[in-house]
C-alpha cells in the first residue's frame, strides 16, 4: 500500500493533542481501511522545520521576559519577598505568569501565549506544594526548560533518524487527553528530505511547497487538518486532482 503524505498541520496533531487529533487518526485508519494497525506515512523535512518554528521566540536572548515563561518565573523568585510570593494564589498565578509577559499584545503574540498555556499547563499538575515558593517557581521554570529542550531535541532526532513512530495518545497533553485518537493503532512516518528547493514567489505558502514536494513522491493521498490548506494550493497554480488532499475534521464542537 502506499504511504500516506502528510505535512505540519497534521505532523503537529500527533505530537500534541489538539481538536484534529481525533478526526485526523479517524481519517488515517479509514483510509487504511482499518486494515493494518501500523499505519504508514510520509513527510518532508520542511514541515518538521516549520514545527520549530513554534520554539524560536522562547529561544531568543534579546526579550526573555516577553517570550519565555520559565524567565518570568524566575524573575518572581529573585525580585518578590517569601512573604509576597505566600500572597500569590496557585495555580492561577501560574498560569498568568505561563501565558504572557506583554500588556498590549498583538494577535501573534497572544497566539504564541496560548500556545505556551497548553504547551506546559500540564506542569504545574506536576508540583506537590499548593503555594508559591522560591522553591516551587525554580521546580516548575525547570520543568518548563526541560520540556522545550526535549521537544527541540525530539525534532533534530527525527530529522537525523529519517523516521518516527507515534501511538494515539499524543507525547503531550496539549489541550487534553480527551482529544486523544482511537487505541491500538500507531502511525509510523518516514521523513524524506525535500525533494525541491523552496521559491517563495513561486509557492507564496508553505502548504502549496508541501504539496508540490509530496507531487514527487508515490503518496496515495495528502492528509492535511488545516481547512485552508488546498485553497492554498489552488491559489498558487497547482493542480490538486493530481493528488487527492483530504482534511480531518475538528471535534471541537464534540463534547
Amino acid at each position: 500500500m502506499k504511504p500516506i503524505g502528510i505535512e505540519t498541520s497534521s505532523f503537529l496533531p500527533l505530537v500534541w493533542n489538539t481538536p484534529y487529533t481525533p478526526g485526523l487518526w479517524s481519517l488515517l485508519i479509514q483510509h487504511v481501511k482499518g486494515k493494518t494497525q501500523k499505519i504508514r506515512c510520509l513527510m518532508h523535512q520542511d514541515s518538521i522545520r516549520e514545527a520549530q518554528g513554534y520554539f524560536l521566540a522562547i529561544q531568543q536572548k534579546k526579550t526573555p521576559w516577553m517570550y519565555n515563561p520559565a524567565h518570568r518565573l524566575r524573575a518572581l523568585a529573585n525580585n518578590l519577598s517569601p512573604k509576597k510570593l505566600n500572597q500569590l494564589p496557585f495555580p492561577s498565578t501560574a498560569f498568568a505568569v505561563i501565558l504572557g509577559g506583554s500588556i498590549w499584545p498583538q494577535a501573534t503574540y497572544l497566539n504564541y501565549a496560548r500556545h505556551c498555556g497548553f504547551l506546559y499547563g500540564d506542569l504545574v499538575d506536576q508540583i506537590s506544594e499548593k503555594q508559591f515558593t522560591r522553591k516551587v517557581l525554580a521546580e516548575l521554570a525547570d520543568n518548563i526548560e526541560k520540556r522545550t529542550k526535549e521537544i527541540i531535541n525530539f525534532f533534530d532526532t527525527i530529522t537525523k533518524s529519517g523516521t518516527v513512530l507515534f501511538n494515539s495518545q499524543g507525547k503531550y497533553p496539549y489541550w487534553g487527553r480527551f482529544y486523544n485518537g482511537p487505541a491500538g493503532y500507531l502511525v509510523e512516518i518516514v521523513i524524506h528530505k525535500d525533494p525541491l528547493p523552496y521559491n517563495k514567489m513561486k509557492y507564496i505558502t508553505p502548504d502549496a511547497y508541501h504539496y508540490a514536494m509530496m507531487l514527487q513522491e508515490n503518496a496515495s493521498v495528502m492528509i492535511v487538518a488545516d481547512g485552508q490548506f488546498e485553497k492554498n494550493t489552488k491559489e498558487a497554480g497547482l493542480n490538486t486532482q493530481k493528488l487527492r488532499v483530504a482534511t480531518a475534521a475538528s471535534w471541537k464542537f464534540s463534547f
